[in-house]
């Protein structure tokens, strides 16, 4: 584990050891996503009566993609932080946290306020004088974001490289995966980058 952390940190990334029973969320997990996908062909799936984010999308479910979104959260990161920028996304969202402490309402705490988190793959710390590409990818995001919203608010008109026609925004400008400027548009469930669109 020493050396692997050491390795890790000259890369510039950052470690942090789990106490679990199982390799979840990783390519280790494909045995068991694969007898589970086999499994899941016998059976059918009502659609959710309660919107669903998947995890790893960070998009609701649709009836035809459940099964695979069942499998692939056991082989695939959790999008964590685009999940609940989705939700902040939608409008006001009350969160509450079940179990015990408080580790993900405080992680919800920082998202909601735009604090700056780790992404993966990034050392981040207040002593850096120099940032890397995936820090300045991000702080460009930002100000591409701040830049948006203080000239367009959620409603705007817009026309997208993606699809015909004009397009409302259904959010404010956010950014996502740690690095993507991007908006929502009303009618789709993806994001939009925003590059890919202008207002009019």
């Amino acid at each position: 584990l020493a050396r692997l952390e050491s390795a890790v940190e000259a890369a510039g990334g950052m470690l942090y050891p789990l106490n679990t029973s199982g390799a979840f969320h990783s390519r280790y997990m494909q045995p068991i996503a694969d007898a589970f996908r086999a499994y899941l062909q016998g059976l059918e799936l009502a659609p959710p009566n309660k919107p669903v984010i998947a995890n790893v999308s960070a998009q609701p479910y649709s009836q035809e993609a459940i099964a695979d979104n069942l499998v692939r959260q056991l082989t695939h990161p959790v999008q964590w932080c685009e999940s609940i920028q989705y939700l902040l996304a939608q409008g006001e969202v009350q969160f509450e946290e079940v179990g015990h402490g408080e580790v993900l309402t405080k992680l919800v705490e920082k998202i909601r306020a735009g604090s700056r988190l780790p992404v993966p793959g990034v050392a981040v710390s207040p002593g850096d004088a120099a940032p890397g590409p995936h820090e300045a990818a991000l702080h460009s995001a930002i100000e591409q974001v701040a830049r948006w919203n203080a000239r367009h608010p959620a409603g705007t008109r817009v026309r997208s490289l993606r699809v015909d026609g004009d397009q409302l925004t259904r959010s404010t400008a956010l950014v996502l995966l740690g690095h993507r400027a991007a908006v929502y548009l009303q009618g789709h469930n993806g994001y939009f980058a925003l590059d890919e669109i202008r207002a009019l």
